[in-house]
């Protein structure tokens, strides 16, 4: 289940707003003596603070993965347009990308095979965050189930009519990757096809 980084900070301050009453009653307790019973009772039933993570910060290497043949050029390995589409998720147009930072390419390619097992892999696309923003997208961490390291890239324009705009930004995005990385040989077919 993902955690939007709204609720993270609610959870961080909910953290931060027990831990500053249990040192107020410490140092001003209610008889006025820090060695007070009834201090020490408040700070005894306070409920346990939750262990509240840092929201994960935004990778700067991505990679997208390729399910279709359709989104790759064959003979040069280049994306197609439709490698980088959104998707509609959660009121917003989003593109899934996996964060590569200080992540092992064993793990990189385990996530690819386990995050669609219905699909079949045909590789996938390295690149730099930085060159998604300079495009006027964001990265923003998604984290998921077994899947710590997943983004999204959001700022699609509205496709309206026509997709036109999607178009363009994903050729330039395409121009930009190097050629596609074929899985390694034990998980080209992952469904056992």
């Amino acid at each position: 289940m993902r955690r939007s980084w709204a609720d993270n900070q609610l959870l961080g301050l909910r953290s931060f707003l027990v831990r500053c009453l249990g040192r107020f009653a410490r140092v001003w307790p209610p008889s006025g003596r820090s060695d007070s019973l009834e201090s020490k009772e408040v700070v005894e039933q306070a409920p346990p603070l939750p262990v509240v993570p840092s929201p994960p910060a935004v990778p700067t290497r991505l990679a997208r993965y390729v399910y279709e043949s359709r989104n790759f050029f064959k003979e040069t390995r280049k994306p197609k347009p439709g490698a980088f589409y959104p998707e509609f998720f959660q009121e917003r147009w989003e593109t899934s990308v996996c964060g590569r930072d200080g992540v092992s390419e064993e793990r990189i390619w385990t996530l690819a095979t386990t995050a669609r097992p219905d699909k079949t892999l045909h590789g996938r696309f390295d690149f730099e965050t930085a060159m998604a923003i300079s495009e006027g997208l964001a990265c923003e961490p998604a984290p998921m189930d077994n899947f710590e390291e997943h983004a999204v890239l959001i700022g699609w324009p509205d496709p309206g009519e026509t997709k036109e705009a999607w178009k363009l930004l994903a050729v330039r995005l395409g121009n930009r990757c190097n050629p596609m990385l074929a899985p390694p040989a034990p998980l080209l077919s992952p469904t056992g096809r």
